[in-house]
């Protein structure tokens, strides 16, 4: 029943917020996530032994989406090579024994949760971009369900075993199809003729196949670092990265579609 309110709960925080906030106010919360975000990846890390820049990581991160969601475009490139430089000198001055390993560990959590997340903003700021920010939640949430079902009624071969044993092939495919099914459904009830029926196939294949890369992912970062979940802020459902996964994946390629095609 937890999880169930608290699912609820998020589903209509998430429809209001996309639909109706002020483009400052979403941007604004899409920061605080990405913050939120960034401390369950480096606290996972730390718990497991992993190590990284931390505080400095978090830091790094949370400057990179701010710039992306209200800097300029001239200093997005500089910073993300202050980024990379930093992480590498924290990963000296910190004294530990693997600093590749460190850097690495460093550089990406904040390149793929600051980035991915400063992308989600950015479509939202774009035409329609309210109703394409809510396909992408729509098709990914059908993507997880169609996957859940089909799975769990037809699922034979596994999909990844090593990083989630319980994934199949088929609930891989059949989440494409809920992903696809999810994105046309939007163009027919919600979208407007402006939007090609062809983009919105796009962004269901994205979600289908790139979402789910996202949750195993993660899953592997827990497989690595022997945490159940990122957080506990979402009773029933774990941490924010948790509940983000698949929509920061699917966000960052559906906006490189649109930059590409615009």
């Amino acid at each position: 029943m937890t999880r169930l309110i608290s699912g609820l709960v998020m589903a209509v925080a998430a429809v209001g917020l996309t639909l109706f906030a002020p483009l400052k106010l979403f941007f604004l919360i899409t920061l605080l996530l990405a913050g939120v975000c960034l401390h369950e990846y480096f606290w996972m890390l730390k718990t497991g032994g992993e190590p990284s820049a931390g505080s400095i990581g978090v830091i790094l991160g949370f400057l990179a989406t701010a710039t992306i969601l209200f800097g300029d475009e001239k200093i997005i490139a500089p910073l993300l090579a202050i980024i990379l430089i930093a992480s590498v000198v924290s990963a000296f001055v910190g004294g530990g024994a693997d600093v590749f390993r460190s850097a690495s560990n460093s550089v990406f959590g904040v390149f793929y949760i600051a980035v991915t997340l400063g992308c989600l903003g950015l479509i939202r700021a774009g035409d329609v971009g309210e109703l394409l920010v809510l396909t992408l939640i729509f098709a990914n949430a059908l993507c997880d369900t169609f996957a859940y079902y089909t799975g769990k009624n037809f699922g034979k071969r596994p999909l990844a075993p090593k990083v989630s044993p319980n994934k199949t092939v088929e609930g891989f495919a059949g989440g494409v199809v809920g992903a696809i099914v999810g994105a046309l459904a939007s163009k027919l009830f919600l979208l407007p003729v402006t939007v090609l029926w062809a983009d919105m196939i796009v962004l269901g294949l994205i979600a289908g196949l790139l979402g789910p890369m996202g949750d195993l992912l993660e899953s592997s970062v827990k497989r690595k670092t022997g945490v159940k979940d990122s957080g506990n802020l979402i009773p029933g459902h774990g941490g924010v990265w948790d509940r983000l996964d698949s929509l920061m994946v699917s966000a960052v390629a559906f906006y490189s579609y649109l930059a590409l095609v615009s």
